[in-house]
């Protein structure tokens, strides 16, 4: 089971920074979320994994966190950014053998397109990767039972730990990151 962490670049200051916290030492910890779709349990603390990294970002949210990473789809081209934007990820593996809880559809209404299970107890990853994305890594495909009606159908992820032809400023100064939640960058109705 998978769990992506989005919003390393606005919570810390660098990559190292953000290895600090984790790392194969430390178990992490569940979490209150607070960025739950309307209708969704956000008192319950919880580590959310999926079976794919493609249904981790569904459940993060396309139009919302990874709305600069839709460019490859030709409805979405003004979430975009131009340019050479990178965007770093972590992707936290888990093992199979741990006691994942399933979510009831009033806890989280989409379940049934993410897949999402629930650690409810601190655990330690098997596996951690940084990623980047790019303004054109997420294609997005139509499903009404996801928020705003749209699914993360493909990823392409860059593994490169310092890949030099990107602007990110942790690479170079340049840049912006991730989670820029400007509301202008939002097509009318839509919240960040």
């Amino acid at each position: 089971m998978f769990h992506v962490v989005a919003n390393i670049d606005s919570r810390f200051s660098s990559l190292m920074a953000a290895l600090a916290v984790y790392n194969y030492d430390t178990p992490v910890q569940p979490e209150k979320i607070f960025s739950a779709m309307p209708g969704e349990d956000a008192e319950t603390p919880r580590i959310c994994v999926a079976p794919t990294v493609e249904q981790c970002i569904t459940g993060i949210g396309l139009l919302g966190r990874f709305r600069r990473c839709l460019g490859a789809n030709e409805d979405a081209k003004s979430y975009a950014t131009a340019g050479r934007e990178a965007y770093p990820i972590l992707i936290l593996q888990f093992g199979d053998d741990l006691p994942y809880y399933t979510p009831t559809p009033e806890q989280v209404p989409d379940s049934v397109v993410t897949g999402e299970r629930w650690l409810l107890e601190p655990a330690v990853p098997t596996s951690i990767r940084l990623a980047w994305l790019g303004m054109d890594s997420i294609i997005w495909a139509e499903d009404e039972r996801a928020l705003h009606g749209y699914i993360c159908d493909a990823v392409e992820l860059d593994y490169r730990p310092f890949p030099p032809d990107k602007d990110h400023p942790w690479l170079n100064g340049r840049g912006h990151v991730l989670d820029s939640s400007e509301e202008e960058d939002l097509p009318p109705g839509v919240a960040g």
